[in-house]
C-alpha cells in the first residue's frame, strides 16, 4: 500500500538514461571543430610566416583533438552506462529511456571519428604549406571558413545553405574543398541532431529548448585569439 501510495505521488515519466550528456558531447565537437577551423584560419592568414611554424599549427590541431577526446570519452561511458541500468530496470516505466537515445549516442560516435579524422585533414593541408593558398585573406575558402565559424560562435547554423553556389563546388573536391565541404556536412548534422536531442522526452517532459550562448570566450582563452 505504501508503494502503491508514493508511485501514485511520482508523475509517471522517462527518467532513464540522461540526453543532457548527449548535449554536452555535441558542444564539446563543435568546440572542437571551431578550434581546428581557427588554427585554418590564422596558419592561412600568417602569409609571411612570421608568427608561427607550420609545427606550431599542426600541434594546436592536436591539442584541440585530444582536448575533445579527453572531455567526450568519459561522457560516452557515463551516457552508455546509464542506458545500460535503464535497461536492467525496464520494468519499471519510471526507469526508461527513450528509445531515440541510444541511437543519437551512437550517431555523435561517428562524428566523433569524423572529427577526429578532419583533424589529421587540417594537419596535412598545414604540413603542405596549402591553408595560405585556400584560407588566407582573399583566398578561394576563405568566407567558407569564417560562415563555420560564424556559424559555431552564434550557435545557428543554415540548413537552407545552397550547396550548388558554394565556393567548394567550384573546385574538384579534393584536398582542402573537400575537407570543407566535409566540415560543412558535419556541423550541420550536429546541429541537427542537437535539436533531435532537445526534443527527446526525459523528466517531466522535453529539454528546455536550447539557449544560444557564444563559445567565443573559450576559443579565445586556449588560443589567444578571437574567431573572427
Amino acid at each position: 500500500i505504501t508503494m502503491a501510495i508514493l508511485m501514485s505521488l511520482i508523475p509517471l515519466n522517462v527518467w532513464g538514461g540522461d540526453p543532457r550528456i548527449a548535449l554536452n558531447i555535441v558542444q564539446i565537437q563543435k568546440e572542437a571543430l571551431a578550434k581546428i577551423l581557427h588554427v585554418l584560419k590564422e596558419c592561412g592568414a600568417d602569409s609571411l610566416g612570421t608568427n608561427q611554424s607550420n609545427e606550431e599549427y599542426i600541434n594546436l590541431v592536436a591539442e584541440a583533438e585530444s582536448s575533445k577526446e579527453a572531455s567526450s570519452t568519459p561522457l560516452f561511458v557515463e551516457a552508455n552506462d546509464l542506458l545500460a541500468d535503464s535497461c536492467k530496470f525496464s520494468k519499471f516505466p519510471l526507469f526508461r529511456a527513450d528509445p531515440k537515445l541510444n541511437a543519437e549516442l551512437g550517431v555523435l560516435s561517428i562524428y566523433d571519428s569524423a572529427i577526429t579524422t578532419l583533424a589529421d585533414s587540417a594537419k596535412r593541408i598545414i604540413s603542405k604549406d596549402e591553408a595560405k593558398d585556400f584560407f588566407g585573406p582573399g583566398m578561394p575558402l576563405h568566407n567558407d571558413l569564417l560562415t563555420l565559424l560564424e556559424a559555431i560562435e552564434k550557435d545557428e547554423y543554415d540548413i537552407s545553405r545552397d550547396e550548388e553556389n558554394d565556393t567548394a563546388k567550384k573546385y574538384d573536391l579534393i584536398g582542402p574543398p573537400l575537407v570543407i565541404e566535409y566540415v560543412h556536412f558535419v556541423v550541420k548534422k550536429l546541429f541537427q541532431h542537437e535539436d533531435n536531442l532537445l526534443n527527446i522526452k526525459y523528466g517531466y517532459g522535453q529539454l528546455p529548448q536550447k539557449n544560444h550562448t557564444e563559445v567565443n570566450s573559450l576559443l579565445d582563452s586556449d588560443l589567444g585569439t578571437p574567431l573572427l
